[in-house]
């Protein structure tokens, strides 16, 4: 939320001239200031993860991952002896896995781990939509999303000129509760 030269971001206020540092994000060197459009926003530097650009693990090895790191920490080597079950599934030390029925939530396996989706295994995933996407808030366009489990919008729909909104009345599950559908057609 922008106000008055201040932001509110992760429930903490921002000013004019501040840096913010989000590594999971894959995000460096945040900082809040006028944009070049004369508003208000962050700019921030975008992290390449060296395996994210092709380079593979040491053969015997794989990436090893922290839950608020984006790229790798390092790399374990066999044997692999901290093993995680989840699902069916088994992972090794390191490893992001998805836990099953627990939406929003992301883990990495770790000694210790007894398959409770909890800190300092697992955390909920958080969205950055004020940072990534200033512009399509500012433009009061509709997040747009892939599937009902997807917690972050996979794209955005603006409106345009050309647009006419039609207000729509729907029942609502709960009995004598209407919830108002807004339907765009271009």
């Amino acid at each position: 939320m922008f106000v008055l030269g201040l932001c509110l971001l992760m429930t903490i206020i921002h000013v004019q001239g501040e840096s913010i540092s989000d590594d999971e994000h894959c995000k460096v060197g945040c900082t809040y200031r006028k944009k070049h459009s004369g508003n208000m926003g962050f700019t921030c530097a975008i992290l390449d993860c060296p395996e994210l650009l092709g380079l593979s693990s040491t053969p015997g090895c794989h990436f090893k991952y922290n839950l608020d790191k984006c790229c790798n920490v390092g790399e374990v080597w066999e044997p692999f002896d901290i093993l995680c079950k989840v699902d069916g599934e088994t992972y090794h030390e390191g490893q992001y896995f998805s836990p099953p029925n627990t939406k929003c939530t992301k883990c990495v396996c770790k000694s210790g781990f007894e398959g409770k989706y909890e800190t300092p295994f697992c955390k909920k995933e958080y969205c950055i939509e004020e940072v990534d996407h200033q512009k399509e808030i500012k433009n009061f366009c509709a997040p747009s999303y892939i599937s009902k489990d997807d917690c972050c919008p996979f794209s955005w729909i603006c409106p345009e000129d050309s647009d006419t909104i039609v207000v729509a009345k729907t029942p609502s599950k709960h009995p004598g509760m209407y919830k108002q559908v807004l339907l765009k057609f271009t």
